[in-house]
């Protein structure tokens, strides 16, 4: 059935007749035994978050639900400062269901001293692995008003996005900029740390490969793990970490240059996912008589993560009560078409 109301008011009947909505989930019932932890805020936001991945199966944007693995869940969140997870400004502590926790400011961050003046929506709690040891954070959602300080809301800025480069046209400046510059350095160290990491796995466990190097799936036997592999696999996860820091460090920093240009931001769609995935053809090379390879732009995508900054930029647009506006080449092309042979 096409998109369109009537499918729309059919799923929504689907739904109700077989107790897949957002609030048919007992959140209470499994609430109960972590009550002493956690608050109802706290755990309706855990269910809104699991219901989000079966909304991402049920709509087919993905394939299948799968549990968060132990020691993989990094993250959670009240809905308001009020009860739970909660900050107390004056002594500048957090509390947790009898549990007091003393909020670390650094003397000279004076960033986060003015944004803590502005009223606190909610807080999220965050552990991050960083060299090897769980460090803590606590982070604040702020409810502020957008302000536009001089920037022109009909300035138009337009954007071509590719796997690894950013062309920006403006009437202040047109220019061409790579994502996330200077991480091709980065990018080295983990491909080292991956290679070895997988050396080290099959010196470990040779009865679980086949001789073509495959995995060996009849072979249920457990992984053996040195303390060598543990060392390396923490070194890589302390690499991936420092390459995600800077990857959104770099994406907030350009996107916000993108909006003091103006706030009419412009992009055609791009099909990330079609990019990423290989080629279906096989194609021989005339030169060398080789078949070519069949990879395109995933790695590239994975590093550099144009649609991450997208997203960033959409997001900094809300606040005034915007959004990032995507052009359809495709729909653009027919309609040029259509003018352009329409008889005089």
């Amino acid at each position: 059935m096409p998109k369109g109301n009537d499918r729309k008011q059919l799923l929504n009947q689907f739904k109700e007749q077989y107790g897949v909505r957002k609030f048919d989930l007992n959140i209470q019932a499994m609430g109960q035994k972590f009550k002493k932890n956690m608050g109802s805020q706290m755990t309706q936001n855990i269910a809104e978050r699991a219901f989000q991945a079966v909304e991402k199966v049920m709509y087919g944007n993905g394939k299948k639900v799968r549990f968060c693995p132990m020691g993989q869940f990094f993250s959670l969140e009240e809905k308001t400062n009020k009860t739970g997870f909660r900050y107390f400004p004056k002594d500048n502590r957090m509390e947790w269901i009898g549990l007091t926790l003393p909020v670390i400011l650094k003397d000279n961050d004076e960033y986060a001293r003015l944004a803590l003046q502005d009223k606190i929506k909610y807080c999220r709690l965050i552990k991050k692995v960083i060299r090897g040891k769980n460090r803590y954070f606590v982070q604040f959602a702020l409810e502020v008003f957008s302000q536009r300080n001089g920037i022109n809301e009909n300035e138009r800025v337009g954007l071509d996005i590719g796997p690894s480069t950013l062309a920006i046209a403006s009437e202040k400046e047109v220019k061409l900029v790579e994502l996330v510059e200077g991480l091709s350095v980065d990018e080295r160290k983990k491909r080292k740390l991956q290679r070895k990491l997988d050396r080290q796995h099959r010196a470990n466990n040779p009865n679980k490969y086949n001789e073509n190097g495959t995995i060996n799936k009849s072979n249920r036997e457990k992984w053996i793990q040195s303390e060598n592999y543990k060392k390396t696999r923490n070194a890589l996860a302390e690499v991936q970490r420092q390459i995600a820091d800077k990857r959104k460090q770099s994406h907030n920093a350009l996107a916000n240059h993108i909006l003091s240009l103006g706030l009419d931001v412009r992009v055609e769609t791009m099909n990330f996912k079609g990019l990423q995935a290989k080629s279906k053809k096989t194609k021989i090379s005339e030169k060398t008589g080789r078949f070519n390879r069949k990879k395109r732009f995933g790695k590239s995508l994975a590093n550099r993560a144009p649609a991450m900054l997208l997203t960033i930029i959409d997001n900094k647009l809300k606040y005034f009560d915007l959004k990032l506006k995507k052009i359809d080449t495709v729909k653009v092309k027919r309609v040029s078409l259509n003018i352009s042979t329409k008889p005089m």
